[in-house]
């Protein structure tokens, strides 16, 4: 427009009508609609064909469900109840999530110990004297530990023999502990179940081939000559201890098996002393209570745990979508609702 020449060429693309000024080509905007337009094509196909893959499951889903006598009749109208898929407190209410292998129970009894810790630990952070501010602190860890060892299993990765075994990790030999390698997997397998034990062992070995990735990109000659600049210039990087390990030195560190996997016992363990002052850990009478029977069933089912799988993954899908704050909020098994108000 001639009209808009005493500005500069950039200005001028980026006005259009929408900002109550007139122009021609204007290219962002147009770039912007086009982008929008294009995620919203790509978000609504993923939508159709998962749509697509329950409603084929649907039928055979309803099968099984009926041979598990949950079938149903209203208005003698056939159908069946999907309740089995819906999570219940030890009440026998309904939480408004998705089952999962653990109980309701478990997460209840570790976030308390959690809360107990951390209120312990910020009293100890109150006390002036050290000594008894350290006696306070190591206090608090040790009933957290002492909760986990007799209600868990720490998942120690270093003794999976399928990831012992597998060539793709043969550089983290150094760290691995083969000793106990097939007891620790039959303890896992025994209240976890093959399967899941299996999904288990795939999940860590997608986080140790990222840790590879991760750790490959940063041994780099540019990377490293750019930390090597960084660290004389910067003496106040916040990874210093990450930099000078792995970047700098090329020092092969251990994958630091953060992962920190526990899983719930069946069982709660007696924890003693053994002649070798290692900590043994023997089964009880005592059930922790930890497991859903109602999950089992599903478990046992290929159709049933096929179905609970795939709505599994549409719910986290949908929790990807939002907002990285209220996603923190949601847990991965949270049934989606939308509330319809008249404001």
């Amino acid at each position: 427009s001639s009209d808009l020449e005493d500005i500069n060429w950039f200005d001028k693309m980026v006005m259009d009508a929408s900002m109550g000024v007139l122009s021609e080509n204007c290219i962002i905007p147009q770039v912007a609609l086009s982008e929008a337009i294009l995620i919203h094509e790509q978000k609504q196909a993923e939508s159709e064909k998962t749509n697509r893959k329950i409603d084929e499951m649907q039928p055979i889903v309803e099968a099984e469900l009926r041979k598990l006598g949950q079938g149903l009749t209203f208005l003698r109208v056939p159908g069946v109840s999907y309740n089995i898929f819906k999570q219940t407190d030890q009440f026998g209410l309904e939480t408004g999530n998705i089952i999962t292998r653990y109980s309701t129970k478990f997460y209840e009894e570790q976030e308390n110990i959690e809360n107990v810790f951390e209120v312990q630990a910020s009293i100890a952070n109150t006390q002036l004297d050290a000594n008894t501010r350290n006696k306070q602190h190591n206090e608090a860890a040790d009933k957290r530990q002492s909760w986990y060892r007799k209600n868990t299993i720490q998942v120690d990765v270093r003794k999976l023999p399928q990831i012992l075994n597998d060539p793709t990790f043969a550089e983290f030999e150094e760290f691995f502990d083969k000793t106990g390698s097939a007891e620790h997997e039959a303890e896992l397998r025994e209240v976890l179940s093959n399967k899941a034990y299996n999904e288990m062992v795939q999940e860590q070995k997608k986080k140790l081939l990222r840790y590879l990735n991760k750790r490959k990109s940063l041994e780099e000659e540019p990377v490293v000559e750019f930390l090597k600049w960084e660290k004389q210039n910067n003496p106040f990087i916040a990874n210093q201890y990450f930099y000078d390990n792995i970047a700098i030195n090329h020092e092969m560190n251990s994958p630091s098996m953060e992962f920190n996997i526990n899983v719930p016992r069946k069982q709660q363990a007696v924890v003693t002393l053994g002649k070798d002052d290692k900590l043994k850990f023997l089964p009880s009478n005592e059930n922790t209570g930890f497991y859903d029977e109602n999950f089992e069933v599903i478990e046992n089912n290929d159709v049933l745990y096929k179905f609970h799988s795939e709505i599994l993954s549409v719910l986290k899908k949908i929790r990807n979508n939002f907002p990285p704050h209220l996603q923190d909020m949601i847990d991965l098994n949270t049934i989606m609702s939308v509330d319809k108000t008249i404001t």
